[in-house]
C-alpha cells in the first residue's frame, strides 16, 4: 500500500502524447448527444479531442479544463481550424470551481469523473455541474469501473509518429482512501535507440456503481439512461465501463 508519492497534477508532461494513445471510440456518441443543442459544456476538454468534432457541427462548446499544457495542446489545434474560433471557449478551471454567468442544456465528461479523488470533490464537481445546467438540462459522462484497479507496470500502447516508436507504460498502486496512484511512462525510441522517457505521475480515485448513482440523487439528478459502452448497449453488472446520461430535475 502506497501513502505518499509525488503527483504532477494535470497532464503537464503527457499532454503531448495523449491524443496518440486516446483511442477511445467514443466521439461520436459524444457528437451525437452534442448536436441535439445549441451549445454544451465539455467538462475536462483536455486537447479538444472532443470538443473540436462537436463544434464542427455547429454547436457553441465551453470547455472547461483545469491544465496548462492540455490547453496549450488545444489552442495549437485551432491555430489551424480558424473557422471554429467563435464555436469555442476555453476556460481554465477545475470542475468543482468554474463560474459562468449563464446555464447550459447539457454538459458532457469523458475520463475526468475518475480524477474527482473523494466524495467531496465529487460532489463539489457534479454539483456546480448541476447548477450550470438548465432546468431539464442533461448530463452524460463515462466511468472506468473496471479499469480502475492495482497492476505493476504493464504495456499500455506502442505508436509511431514522425519516424519515431512511443512506447506507453502504466503503473497502478494502492493508496488509502480507494485512491491509485497511477504512473505512465512514455519511451521514445528511434531507430531503436531510447532518445527520451517522460513520467506522468497522476491519481484516480475507485467508485462504485451504487456510489455514483447515490451522489447524483443527491444533487437533484435523475438518471435518464445506464449504458456499459459507446454503443448504447444497457450496462450491466460487471461491465468494465459505465456510461450514464441524466436530467436536471
Amino acid at each position: 500500500m502506497v501513502n505518499k508519492m509525488p503527483i504532477d497534477k494535470g497532464y503537464e508532461k503527457a499532454a503531448k502524447y495523449y491524443d496518440l494513445f486516446d483511442d477511445k471510440q467514443n466521439i461520436e456518441f459524444f457528437v451525437d448527444f452534442a448536436k441535439q443543442y445549441n451549445s454544451i459544456l465539455d467538462i475536462g476538454a483536455g486537447t479538444g479531442r472532443i470538443a473540436i468534432p462537436i463544434a464542427q457541427t455547429g454547436v457553441n462548446v465551453v470547455c472547461i479544463e483545469p491544465s496548462k499544457a492540455m490547453r496549450d495542446m488545444f489552442k495549437e489545434k485551432l491555430e489551424d481550424l480558424p473557422h471554429l474560433k467563435d464555436k469555442i471557449i476555453i476556460i481554465e478551471a477545475e470542475a468543482k470551481e468554474f463560474h459562468l454567468p449563464q446555464c447550459y442544456p447539457a454538459a458532457i465528461l469523458s475520463g475526468c469523473f475518475d480524477h474527482f479523488l473523494t466524495p467531496k470533490e465529487r460532489y463539489q464537481a457534479m454539483n456546480n455541474i448541476y447548477h450550470h445546467l438548465k432546468t431539464k438540462g442533461r448530463i452524460i459522462f463515462d466511468v472506468f469501473l473496471g479499469l480502475m484497479k492495482e497492476k505493476s507496470w504493464v504495456s499500455a500502447g506502442v505508436k509511431e509518429k514522425e519516424g519515431k516508436t512511443i512506447k506507453r507504460l502504466i503503473k497502478t498502486e494502492g493508496m488509502k482512501n480507494n485512491i491509485l496512484q497511477v504512473t505512465l511512462l512514455y519511451q521514445v525510441y528511434q531507430n531503436d535507440i531510447k532518445i527520451t522517457e517522460d513520467i506522468q505521475h497522476s491519481q484516480a480515485a475507485i467508485t462504485t456503481f451504487e456510489e455514483i448513482i447515490d451522489l447524483l440523487s443527491q444533487i437533484g439528478f435523475t438518471i435518464t439512461n445506464k449504458w456499459g459502452n459507446y454503443q448504447c448497449t444497457p450496462f450491466v453488472e460487471g461491465d468494465k465501463l459505465l456510461i450514464l446520461e441524466a436530467e436536471k430535475d
